[in-house]
């Protein structure tokens, strides 16, 4: 018999029947409420669910889901969708059809609502409009009462309630002055902003919330006859630099530079153009605020570990490894992996051997990028880890910002903008959006992108990549799709897609951190890895496949990752 199954914990009441045997499964029986009798699972089942992902809540399993749905139509036959055991049944019946769960527990909305209040505004108004917010149902909201102290003053019955906090101010404070003060200390991934004097409040949080999870959007309003309600993503408004302070509607404002900052906005609002919000040209965005609260100005320098895997091509390795040596405002640990070089590596790893911030390794076969990265984040002791693609520059402060970014928005991982460079046929097709710079010239420019709720490819900028070592362990690393060719295009796909249905916080910036290099050798271009490759079609298809679970399931994202599987071929190397 399979030693796992001996060791089965949920396996009891063992009896024999000749050759076979038969048990009672403990697990189902706790799970559903059903007799023993109802649970009872033959030795070859046992074998084939030990072979699968290891028991856990939110792990699926087909031989569970089988035994599952068997004992709730034993004992429990007309039980409904609205009692456990009907619940139960739905779940085990879509885990059959669907090889896993559906996604029936869903996430808990929240989001921060700040609420302008007057002088002239009445205790009843104040509190109708905090019941409107509060009593919403399927979110959780924070309210940020933020006018005179006068006015707050008056407003007892919400001193001691936990989802209500005051911030009252001397009347002469301009309210967007103290709201922009206020921002960096919110804790939810949505604001919204509201006032009693015009009863300007967002009546109905989720479904402004889904729409922005639905296009992956920053920004969007709540239109009336002449008001609009502003919901926006608290990173992108700290990234965009916060309120303007002294512009008298600062939530229009923001509007207007969200619009000229080309940000993704939801599809149906109409008045994003400057004359229809009301704007002059002389009120645009002040642009000594951008990222002011996104960096200030005292931050600690944060430890983060950078992953250099090359094969040859040393030339592009050099410019990589000099873009990461003059990086500005954090302490970084650069590991440069051979993955299996044709040529020798030893006189270019001699060559830097005198940075005290560089650690060399060889792979004792190609392993490619993804499984290199996996191996040095396994050891890892920073608190951040970074991708360096071989080909590709890093911007001085790519790390500082990046690692300062994921602190402010309390975040898992963080992609950014690339401007691309190199071979100009690739340049201009691999763009997916240009600008103009001071010299009027134009870049080609790659950007990270938040995800949507439903999303089913690659939405960050790979080689922008940062993320929490502990977060990058938790979900398992990098895939394995297989035959090495494989291994080299679609893993990061699947990474992302993996981070975003399990879970993981995903932030985006617009500004372009990284330069990224386009030739006909890179990973996207050759003929063995590249667009059209037999590689490139085979893994995607992979990616689909996973996609299908994660959309369907709920799954463990750890047992979809390869981090551990190539330990050992990663040597450490001493010049």
């Amino acid at each position: 018999m399979n030693n796992a199954v001996e060791r089965c914990p949920f396996r009891i009441d063992v009896r024999r029947h000749g050759q076979s045997e038969s048990a009672t499964c403990d697990f189902v029986r706790r799970l559903t409420g059903a007799s023993a009798a109802a649970c009872q699972v033959d030795q070859s089942a046992c074998e084939i669910c030990v072979r699968r992902s290891p028991l856990s809540a939110p792990e699926s399993n087909p031989v569970i889901a089988s035994l599952v749905l068997s004992a709730c139509e034993i004992d429990f036959p007309t039980a409904e969708t609205n009692q456990p055991a009907g619940l139960l049944k739905h779940w085990a019946a879509k885990a059959i059809e669907n090889e896993g769960f559906d996604r029936v527990v869903p996430t808990t909305m929240t989001c921060d609502v700040i609420l302008v209040c007057s002088q002239q505004d009445s205790n009843a108004d104040i509190a109708a409009t905090v019941h409107g917010i509060l009593d919403q149902s399927d979110v959780q909201s924070w309210i940020h009462l933020v006018g005179p102290s006068a006015t707050l003053d008056r407003l007892s019955d919400f001193d001691h309630h936990w989802r209500v906090k005051q911030h009252p101010a001397e009347t002469s404070a301009a309210p967007w002055q103290q709201i922009d003060q206020l921002l960096p200390s919110l804790k939810c991934n949505y604001v919204a902003f509201a006032d009693t004097l015009t009863g300007r409040y967002p009546r109905d949080l989720t479904a402004l919330i889904s729409r922005m999870q639905e296009h992956g959007g920053e920004l969007l309003t709540e239109t009336t006859e002449d008001e609009c309600c502003v919901v926006v993503r608290r990173f992108s408004l700290l990234e965009s630099g916060g309120l303007d302070r002294y512009h008298p509607r600062a939530d229009l404002e923001l509007i207007a530079r969200f619009s000229a900052e080309d940000r993704v906005m939801d599809p149906g609002e109409k008045s994003t153009d400057r004359t229809s919000l009301g704007l002059r040209d002389s009120d645009g965005p002040q642009l000594a605020t951008i990222h002011r609260n996104a960096v200030p100005q005292l931050q600690p320098r944060h430890r983060c570990d950078v992953v250099l895997p090359f094969r040859d091509s040393l030339d592009y390795v050099t410019e990589s490894v000099v873009g990461l040596l003059r990086q500005t405002g954090a302490e970084i640990t650069i590991h440069l992996v051979d993955d299996d070089s044709q040529g020798s590596t030893n006189d270019f790893f001699r060559s830097l051997s005198d940075y005290p911030n560089i650690r060399f390794y060889r792979n004792s076969r190609n392993l490619g990028p993804f499984a290199t990265f996996n191996n040095i984040a396994a050891n890892s002791d920073a608190e951040f880890i970074a991708v360096q693609d071989a080909d590709d520059i890093s911007l001085p402060e790519r790390i500082a910002k990046s690692c300062r970014l994921l602190t402010l928005a309390q975040a898992d991982m963080v992609g950014s903008a690339t401007e691309l460079f190199g071979d100009p046929t690739i340049v201009i097709g691999a763009s997916n959006k240009t600008n103009t710079d001071s010299k009027g010239r134009t870049r080609y420019l790659r950007t990270s992108r938040y995800p949507r709720h439903d999303a089913s490819g690659y939405f960050l900028e790979n080689p922008t990549l940062v993320v929490r070592t502990e977060a990058f362990r938790r979900l398992g690393g990098y895939g394995d799709f297989g035959e090495g060719k494989r291994n080299r295009t679609g893993v990061d796909t699947d990474f992302q897609l993996r981070a975003h249905y399990g879970g993981a916080s995903i932030i985006v910036s617009n500004e372009v951190l990284v330069r990224y290099r386009c030739h006909r050798e890179s990973a996207t271009q050759h003929s063995d890895s590249g667009f059209g490759s037999i590689a490139n079609h085979e893994s995607h298809a992979e990616v689909r496949r996973r996609l299908m679970r994660y959309r369907s399931t709920r799954f463990s994202p750890r047992s979809f990752g390869a981090l551990g599987d190539a330990s050992g071929i990663t040597v450490p190397l001493s010049f």
